[in-house]
Protein backbone atom coordinates (compact mmCIF):
# COMPACT_ATOMS: atom_id res chain seq x y z
CA UNK A 1 0.00 0.00 0.00
CA UNK A 2 1.13 3.42 -0.72
CA UNK A 3 2.23 5.91 2.24
CA UNK A 4 1.68 9.26 1.22
CA UNK A 5 2.58 12.65 3.45
CA UNK A 6 -0.46 12.51 5.85
CA UNK A 7 0.61 16.39 6.81
CA UNK A 8 1.04 18.92 4.07
CA UNK A 9 -1.15 18.00 1.34
CA UNK A 10 -3.34 15.32 -0.90
CA UNK A 11 -1.00 12.38 -2.62
CA UNK A 12 -0.69 12.64 -6.57
CA UNK A 13 -2.83 9.43 -7.21
CA UNK A 14 -4.99 7.00 -5.83
CA UNK A 15 -5.49 3.93 -6.84
CA UNK A 16 -7.17 0.38 -5.52
CA UNK A 17 -4.59 -0.76 -3.21
CA UNK A 18 -3.91 2.41 -1.73
CA UNK A 19 -7.53 2.41 0.03
CA UNK A 20 -8.37 -1.36 -0.30
CA UNK A 21 -8.64 -1.59 3.91
CA UNK A 22 -10.84 1.25 3.42
CA UNK A 23 -13.04 0.12 0.98
CA UNK A 24 -13.49 -3.29 2.24
CA UNK A 25 -14.53 -1.52 5.95
CA UNK A 26 -17.13 1.34 4.15
CA UNK A 27 -20.90 0.11 4.40
CA UNK A 28 -23.77 0.37 1.78
CA UNK A 29 -24.46 4.57 1.59
CA UNK A 30 -20.85 5.77 1.86
CA UNK A 31 -18.06 6.28 -0.71
CA UNK A 32 -14.21 6.61 -0.30
CA UNK A 33 -14.03 9.82 -3.06
CA UNK A 34 -10.45 9.29 -2.69
CA UNK A 35 -7.38 10.68 -0.19
CA UNK A 36 -7.07 13.72 1.16
CA UNK A 37 -4.28 15.63 3.21
CA UNK A 38 -4.98 13.01 6.44
CA UNK A 39 -5.55 9.68 4.71
CA UNK A 40 -8.97 8.36 2.41
CA UNK A 41 -11.57 11.07 2.33
CA UNK A 42 -15.15 9.06 2.99
CA UNK A 43 -18.50 10.54 2.15
CA UNK A 44 -21.78 9.25 3.66
CA UNK A 45 -24.23 9.98 1.08
CA UNK A 46 -27.16 10.29 4.02
CA UNK A 47 -26.56 13.49 4.41
CA UNK A 48 -26.46 15.47 1.31
CA UNK A 49 -26.44 15.04 -2.30
CA UNK A 50 -23.87 15.18 -4.19
CA UNK A 51 -22.60 17.40 -7.36
CA UNK A 52 -19.47 17.15 -9.33
CA UNK A 53 -18.17 20.42 -11.46
CA UNK A 54 -15.24 20.20 -13.80
CA UNK A 55 -15.00 20.55 -17.64
CA UNK A 56 -13.19 17.59 -19.64
CA UNK A 57 -9.78 16.23 -18.71
CA UNK A 58 -10.08 17.32 -15.34
CA UNK A 59 -10.65 13.47 -13.99
CA UNK A 60 -14.61 13.65 -13.53
CA UNK A 61 -15.55 10.61 -15.04
CA UNK A 62 -13.36 8.90 -13.37
CA UNK A 63 -14.52 9.68 -9.98
CA UNK A 64 -18.01 9.20 -10.88
CA UNK A 65 -17.03 5.94 -12.12
CA UNK A 66 -15.47 4.80 -8.71
CA UNK A 67 -18.26 6.07 -6.90
CA UNK A 68 -21.06 4.42 -9.11
CA UNK A 69 -18.78 1.04 -8.38
CA UNK A 70 -18.79 1.46 -5.19
CA UNK A 71 -22.65 1.30 -4.77
CA UNK A 72 -22.51 -1.31 -7.19
CA UNK A 73 -20.14 -3.19 -4.91
CA UNK A 74 -22.76 -3.05 -1.85
CA UNK A 75 -25.55 -4.28 -3.93
CA UNK A 76 -27.15 -1.15 -3.72
CA UNK A 77 -29.98 -0.08 -7.08
CA UNK A 78 -27.43 2.07 -9.21
CA UNK A 79 -29.10 4.01 -11.95
CA UNK A 80 -27.00 5.33 -14.60
CA UNK A 81 -28.09 8.16 -16.87
CA UNK A 82 -25.14 8.43 -19.43
CA UNK A 83 -26.11 9.74 -22.87
CA UNK A 84 -21.96 10.63 -23.65
CA UNK A 85 -21.68 6.95 -23.75
CA UNK A 86 -18.18 7.02 -21.29
CA UNK A 87 -20.01 4.69 -18.62
CA UNK A 88 -20.47 1.08 -20.80
CA UNK A 89 -18.50 -0.61 -18.19
CA UNK A 90 -21.75 -0.83 -16.25
CA UNK A 91 -23.83 -2.28 -19.10
CA UNK A 92 -25.09 -5.48 -18.03
CA UNK A 93 -24.65 -5.58 -14.52
CA UNK A 94 -26.41 -7.01 -12.15
CA UNK A 95 -26.73 -4.08 -10.11
CA UNK A 96 -27.08 -1.61 -12.43
CA UNK A 97 -29.51 0.01 -14.65
CA UNK A 98 -26.99 1.77 -17.31
CA UNK A 99 -29.18 4.54 -19.50
CA UNK A 100 -28.10 5.84 -22.65
CA UNK A 101 -30.57 6.61 -25.17
CA UNK A 102 -32.74 9.65 -24.28
CA UNK A 103 -35.99 7.54 -24.26
CA UNK A 104 -33.97 4.72 -21.57
CA UNK A 105 -33.04 7.89 -18.97
CA UNK A 106 -36.85 9.05 -19.80
CA UNK A 107 -38.27 5.45 -18.41
CA UNK A 108 -35.61 5.35 -15.30
CA UNK A 109 -36.23 8.81 -14.02
CA UNK A 110 -40.19 8.34 -14.08
CA UNK A 111 -39.56 5.10 -12.31
CA UNK A 112 -37.56 6.56 -9.54
CA UNK A 113 -39.97 9.17 -9.29
CA UNK A 114 -42.59 6.75 -9.06
CA UNK A 115 -40.73 5.10 -6.36
CA UNK A 116 -39.56 8.25 -4.61
CA UNK A 117 -43.53 8.55 -3.91
CA UNK A 118 -43.81 5.49 -2.28
CA UNK A 119 -41.19 6.08 0.01
CA UNK A 120 -42.30 9.46 0.97
CA UNK A 121 -45.30 7.09 2.40
CA UNK A 122 -43.26 4.31 3.90
CA UNK A 123 -42.99 4.46 7.43
CA UNK A 124 -39.59 3.67 8.83
CA UNK A 125 -39.98 -0.54 9.29
CA UNK A 126 -40.58 -0.36 5.34
CA UNK A 127 -38.31 2.65 4.43
CA UNK A 128 -35.58 0.15 5.65
CA UNK A 129 -36.38 -2.81 3.97
CA UNK A 130 -36.34 -1.08 0.52
CA UNK A 131 -33.26 -1.22 -1.64
CA UNK A 132 -30.78 1.74 -1.29
CA UNK A 133 -30.79 3.69 -4.74
CA UNK A 134 -27.91 5.44 -6.00
CA UNK A 135 -28.86 7.60 -8.98
CA UNK A 136 -25.32 8.65 -10.95
CA UNK A 137 -25.85 11.71 -13.79
CA UNK A 138 -23.54 12.87 -16.49
CA UNK A 139 -23.95 15.93 -17.69
CA UNK A 140 -26.86 16.90 -15.71
CA UNK A 141 -27.85 20.21 -17.34
CA UNK A 142 -27.38 18.74 -20.87
CA UNK A 143 -29.73 15.99 -19.87
CA UNK A 144 -32.44 18.01 -19.33
CA UNK A 145 -32.34 19.44 -22.47
CA UNK A 146 -32.44 16.36 -24.23
CA UNK A 147 -35.32 14.93 -21.83
CA UNK A 148 -37.56 18.07 -22.49
CA UNK A 149 -37.01 17.99 -26.40
CA UNK A 150 -37.35 14.00 -26.32
CA UNK A 151 -40.93 14.94 -24.10
CA UNK A 152 -41.82 17.52 -26.72
CA UNK A 153 -41.70 15.06 -29.36
CA UNK A 154 -43.71 12.36 -27.90
CA UNK A 155 -46.41 13.32 -25.35
CA UNK A 156 -50.09 13.18 -26.02
CA UNK A 157 -52.31 15.64 -26.16
CA UNK A 158 -53.30 14.05 -22.65
CA UNK A 159 -50.19 14.39 -21.54
CA UNK A 160 -49.00 17.01 -19.07
CA UNK A 161 -46.67 19.96 -20.97
CA UNK A 162 -43.91 19.45 -19.20
CA UNK A 163 -41.56 16.28 -18.70
CA UNK A 164 -42.31 13.90 -16.07
CA UNK A 165 -38.80 12.99 -16.26
CA UNK A 166 -37.35 16.37 -15.46
CA UNK A 167 -39.99 16.88 -12.53
CA UNK A 168 -38.82 13.66 -11.18
CA UNK A 169 -35.08 14.36 -11.37
CA UNK A 170 -35.78 18.30 -9.37
CA UNK A 171 -37.86 16.21 -6.61
CA UNK A 172 -35.07 13.72 -6.18
CA UNK A 173 -32.65 16.05 -5.81
CA UNK A 174 -35.26 17.97 -3.39
CA UNK A 175 -35.66 14.94 -1.80
CA UNK A 176 -34.23 13.82 1.67
CA UNK A 177 -31.58 11.07 1.32
CA UNK A 178 -32.79 9.70 4.23
CA UNK A 179 -35.12 8.23 1.79
CA UNK A 180 -32.11 5.98 0.91
CA UNK A 181 -31.94 7.50 -2.52
CA UNK A 182 -28.64 9.19 -3.12
CA UNK A 183 -28.28 11.77 -6.60
CA UNK A 184 -24.83 12.36 -7.71
CA UNK A 185 -24.85 14.53 -10.61
CA UNK A 186 -22.04 16.30 -13.03
CA UNK A 187 -21.90 19.07 -14.65
CA UNK A 188 -18.85 20.92 -16.87
CA UNK A 189 -19.75 24.18 -15.89
CA UNK A 190 -22.42 24.93 -12.50
CA UNK A 191 -23.44 27.94 -14.48
CA UNK A 192 -25.50 24.79 -17.00
CA UNK A 193 -27.72 24.84 -13.12
CA UNK A 194 -30.45 26.49 -12.65
CA UNK A 195 -29.34 28.24 -8.91
CA UNK A 196 -32.25 26.29 -6.82
CA UNK A 197 -30.92 23.23 -8.34
CA UNK A 198 -27.44 23.86 -7.31
CA UNK A 199 -28.58 24.75 -4.03
CA UNK A 200 -30.19 20.94 -3.77
CA UNK A 201 -26.62 19.64 -3.50
CA UNK A 202 -25.54 19.92 -0.06
CA UNK A 203 -21.63 18.74 -1.26
CA UNK A 204 -20.08 20.06 -4.18
CA UNK A 205 -16.75 18.30 -5.08
CA UNK A 206 -15.00 20.91 -7.74
CA UNK A 207 -12.36 20.38 -9.91
CA UNK A 208 -9.13 22.05 -9.33
CA UNK A 209 -8.96 23.03 -12.42
CA UNK A 210 -12.39 25.47 -12.60
CA UNK A 211 -11.74 29.06 -13.07
CA UNK A 212 -12.32 31.94 -10.20
CA UNK A 213 -15.91 32.55 -11.37
CA UNK A 214 -16.96 28.81 -11.22
CA UNK A 215 -14.79 28.16 -8.30
CA UNK A 216 -17.48 31.05 -7.05
CA UNK A 217 -20.69 29.48 -7.82
CA UNK A 218 -20.12 26.11 -7.56
CA UNK A 219 -18.44 26.71 -3.73
CA UNK A 220 -21.59 29.20 -3.00
CA UNK A 221 -19.13 32.01 -2.07
CA UNK A 222 -16.34 30.03 -0.21
CA UNK A 223 -12.44 31.63 -0.30
CA UNK A 224 -10.80 29.95 -2.43
CA UNK A 225 -7.41 28.55 -1.03
CA UNK A 226 -4.55 29.92 -2.19
CA UNK A 227 -3.33 26.45 -3.46
CA UNK A 228 -6.65 25.43 -4.81
CA UNK A 229 -5.99 25.74 -8.48
CA UNK A 230 -4.21 23.00 -10.05
CA UNK A 231 -3.48 21.15 -13.17
CA UNK A 232 -3.49 17.62 -11.53
CA UNK A 233 -6.16 15.43 -13.34
CA UNK A 234 -8.23 14.41 -10.49
CA UNK A 235 -7.62 17.14 -7.82
CA UNK A 236 -10.63 18.16 -6.38
CA UNK A 237 -12.27 20.51 -3.59
CA UNK A 238 -14.93 19.66 -1.67
CA UNK A 239 -16.99 22.15 -0.56
CA UNK A 240 -19.38 21.68 2.24
CA UNK A 241 -20.89 24.39 4.11
CA UNK A 242 -18.27 26.97 4.94
CA UNK A 243 -15.63 24.76 4.55
CA UNK A 244 -13.26 23.24 1.71
CA UNK A 245 -11.16 20.23 1.63
CA UNK A 246 -8.74 19.13 -1.16
CA UNK A 247 -8.71 15.47 -2.06
CA UNK A 248 -7.25 13.35 -4.92
CA UNK A 249 -9.76 10.79 -6.76
CA UNK A 250 -9.56 7.69 -6.36
CA UNK A 251 -8.82 6.10 -9.64
CA UNK A 252 -10.06 2.66 -10.78
CA UNK A 253 -9.91 0.86 -14.19
CA UNK A 254 -13.08 0.03 -15.66
CA UNK A 255 -12.63 -3.51 -15.39
CA UNK A 256 -11.73 -3.24 -11.14
CA UNK A 257 -14.93 -0.66 -11.50
CA UNK A 258 -17.10 -3.55 -12.77
CA UNK A 259 -15.66 -5.83 -10.65
CA UNK A 260 -14.77 -3.93 -7.48
CA UNK A 261 -15.79 -5.87 -4.49
CA UNK A 262 -14.31 -9.21 -6.13
CA UNK A 263 -10.88 -6.42 -6.77
CA UNK A 264 -10.53 -5.72 -3.49
CA UNK A 265 -10.43 -9.41 -2.54
CA UNK A 266 -8.08 -10.25 -4.72
CA UNK A 267 -5.93 -7.00 -4.10
CA UNK A 268 -5.39 -8.16 -0.51
CA UNK A 269 -4.18 -10.98 -1.97
CA UNK A 270 -2.21 -9.06 -4.11
CA UNK A 271 -3.30 -10.67 -7.44
CA UNK A 272 -5.95 -8.52 -8.41
CA UNK A 273 -4.65 -8.22 -12.66
CA UNK A 274 -2.63 -11.36 -12.58
CA UNK A 275 -3.10 -13.37 -15.77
Amino acid sequence: MRIWNRKKSAPSMVELDDVRDELAATRAGTVILGAGESGPMTLDLEHSHVLVVGGSGTGKRVLMRSIAAQGMAHGEDVVILDGTGRHRWAAGHPDAAYAASTAEMHFQLVRLGEELADRMVADNDELYAMRRVLLVVENRGELVEALRWFWEQNRTPADPAGSPAVAALAALEWASPLLRMHVVAAVNSPAALPAASRSAYGVRVISARVNAQSWAVASRGLPRPLDAESDRRGRFWVAVGQTAAPVQALSLSEDESRHLAAAVILSARRIWGAA
